[in-house]
């Protein structure tokens, strides 16, 4: 059933039937947020589309504003959880991970509630289906600055959904979220590995994805690009931490000359983990001459050398 509506001439936009439904596909398919938008059968009558708003969410609009503040609310307190200094893009698809799988209930590969399957579900059942994880995932990925697509197709033959996600290599990588829910030791905190930063070799295996020649629109997805054929490489790439950075925050500000003037004044001892980062000269001693790099670079007058970017390098 759908509510709220309003109807648009193809013609007026130069669209034939199939690239207007295609359209409000792919823009669905980017903006999780719009889990209110009627997508699955649109009507389509003498030449005009009802775009539409889902009866079920568009007919009480304090009810939507509501669930859109606790969802952007949701998003950056899991973000906030999620994120941990010094991580290579595929660390935090994995911090991601984890979090989410405490966080939600898992409905399985296809549910015929459209809760599960959207972003609502998540938020005031903290439950989804492979949709919902995928488009909940994708919002995150969203808010940490990671490139991202939604993927559909099926696993093992039953309607799937997933997430594929652009790692430190720049090329782009499946990852389940929903096939990751299964803790991978009784005394781990973490998810299971077997279907994040997956290679289509390896993914396609149980994995078909969608593409855009389907004529129907449920099994159609616009073409992903840079997907690469092997797993990632967890080994290959490595966060570069800052001289300096002794409150491990990744930023260089006063707050980190405080601690290590702290220190060489035996006031108060860094830990011992942190040692090497405070000896920013590298001369195996922390003292006066690393305060004074680091106010140099606090100052902008110079910046300490090895900080510069790129703050993610190749190892091998």
């Amino acid at each position: 059933m759908v509510g709220i509506n309003e109807w648009f001439t193809l013609g007026d936009h130069s669209l034939t039937e199939k690239d207007a439904h295609m359209v409000l596909t792919v823009f669905k398919n980017d903006n999780p947020l719009f889990y209110w938008l009627y997508t699955e059968k649109p009507d389509i009558v003498n030449g005009q589309i009802r775009v539409a708003i889902d009866y079920d969410y568009g007919i009480d609009p304090a009810k939507r504003t509501q669930t859109q503040k606790y969802l952007e609310t949701l998003v950056k307190d899991m973000a906030a959880e999620a994120k941990q200094p010094y991580r290579t893009k595929y660390q935090k698809v994995c911090d991601i991970r984890d979090v989410l799988i405490y966080l939600l209930d898992e409905k399985g590969s296809h549910s015929e509630s459209r809760d599960d399957r959207s972003v609502y579900g998540i938020v005031n059942d903290h439950a989804g289906d492979s949709e919902g994880y995928a488009r909940f995932t994708q919002l995150l990925l969203n808010y940490m600055d990671i490139d991202n697509c939604f993927a559909s197709g099926t696993y093992q033959g039953a309607p799937h959904c997933w997430n594929i996600v652009a790692l430190d290599d720049g090329m782009k990588y499946n990852a389940d979220m929903l096939l990751s829910d299964v803790i991978s030791s009784p005394t781990s905190k973490t998810g299971d590995s077997t279907y994040t930063g997956k290679g289509k070799n390896t993914f396609n295996s149980t994995h078909t994805i969608n593409t855009p020649m389907a004529s129907d629109m449920n099994y159609f997805l616009i073409e992903i690009s840079n997907r690469a054929a092997l797993d990632y490489d967890t080994e290959a790439y490595r966060a570069k931490w800052l001289r300096g950075d002794v409150t491990w925050d990744e930023m260089i500000n006063v707050t980190d000359i405080a601690g290590i003037a702290a220190h060489v004044k035996n006031k108060k001892a860094l830990a011992p983990g942190l040692i090497k980062v405070a000896d920013v000269n590298n001369d195996g001693a922390v003292n006066v001459a690393d305060i004074s790099l680091i106010s140099a670079n606090v100052k902008g007058i110079k910046p300490i050398p090895g900080n510069e970017p790129p703050r993610v390098v190749k190892v091998k």
